[in-house]
C-alpha cells in the first residue's frame, strides 16, 4: 500500500512537471518570435515569413497539447459519448493509413501492411476508433521514423479483432512497460526535443479501448521492435 501511494505521488509530480514543460516550450518560442516581429524593425520579408511560419508551427503544437489535455479530462469524467454500433474496421484502418500518407512520404517510410482480404466488422464507435488508430500511428511514426520501419497488422482471435501497430527504434525498457499507459507517463530515455510526446496519447488509447470492451497491450524488444496491440469485439 505504501509503495502504491509513493508511486501515485511520484506520478502526480511527474504529471505536473510534464504539463508545465510541454506547454511552456512551444509557448516560449511563440512569445519570443512574436516579440522579435513586434520590436525588430530591421527584419526583411523573408525573415518575417520564417518567424511567422515558426509561430504557426508552434501554435499547432500547443493546440494539439491542449486538445489532448481536454480530451483526457472529458474521458476520465465520462463526458465522451460512446455510440456502439456495427463498424467496418477494415475500412477504418485503410482510411487511417491513407490519412497518414503525407507523413509517411515526408519521412520516406513505406509501411508494412498486413490486412487480410476478409473484411472485419466489430462493435465500436467510429470516432473513438479513429482516435485510437490516429494516436497509435502517430506514436509509431514518432519513435520509428529514424529506422524507417513501421507496420500494421489485422487478425482475429477468440471473437475479437486485433490490430497490431509496430515500429523499429530504441524501444521501451522492460521496467517501463507496466507504466506506458499511465497518465502523462513518458520514459526518461524517450523524452527528447525531437520525439517526445505529452504522454497522454497512449492513455487516451487505453481508456477508449476499455470503454469499447477491448484490450490494449504493448510488447517491446529494445532496439528491434515495439508493438502496440488493441482488440475490439467481433460483430456477429
Amino acid at each position: 500500500m505504501a509503495e502504491k501511494k509513493e508511486y501515485l505521488e511520484e506520478s502526480r509530480k511527474r504529471m505536473v512537471s510534464n504539463i508545465s514543460h510541454d506547454l511552456r516550450t512551444p509557448l516560449t518560442s511563440i512569445l519570443g518570435y512574436l516579440e522579435a516581429l513586434h520590436k525588430d524593425s530591421k527584419l526583411n520579408n523573408k525573415e518575417k515569413k520564417y518567424f511567422l511560419d515558426v509561430v504557426y508551427s508552434k501554435s499547432q503544437t500547443l493546440y494539439s497539447l491542449l486538445e489532448e489535455f481536454f480530451q483526457i479530462s472529458k474521458i476520465e469524467a465520462e463526458d465522451v459519448l460512446i455510440k456502439v454500433e456495427k463498424i467496418n474496421l477494415t475500412n477504418m484502418v485503410q482510411e487511417a493509413l491513407a490519412g497518414f500518407y503525407q507523413e509517411f512520404t515526408n519521412e520516406n517510410i513505406q509501411p508494412i501492411i498486413e490486412i487480410p482480404e476478409k473484411v472485419f466488422f466489430v462493435w465500436g464507435d467510429s470516432k473513438a476508433i479513429d482516435r485510437i488508430l490516429s494516436n497509435l500511428l502517430l506514436n509509431a511514426l514518432r519513435y520509428g521514423k529514424e529506422q524507417k520501419i513501421i507496420g500494421i497488422k489485422m487478425r482475429d482471435k477468440n471473437s475479437m479483432v486485433w490490430i497490431d501497430i509496430w515500429n523499429g527504434g530504441t524501444g521501451i525498457n522492460i521496467k517501463d512497460i507496466p507504466y506506458v499507459f499511465d497518465r502523462l507517463y513518458t520514459a526518461e530515455s524517450s523524452r527528447n526535443k525531437k520525439s517526445h510526446g505529452s504522454g497522454l496519447g497512449l492513455t487516451i488509447v487505453k481508456k477508449l479501448v476499455e470503454r469499447l470492451k477491448g484490450e490494449v497491450l504493448v510488447k517491446s524488444i529494445p532496439n528491434e521492435k515495439t508493438t502496440f496491440s488493441f482488440s475490439l469485439p467481433l460483430y456477429k
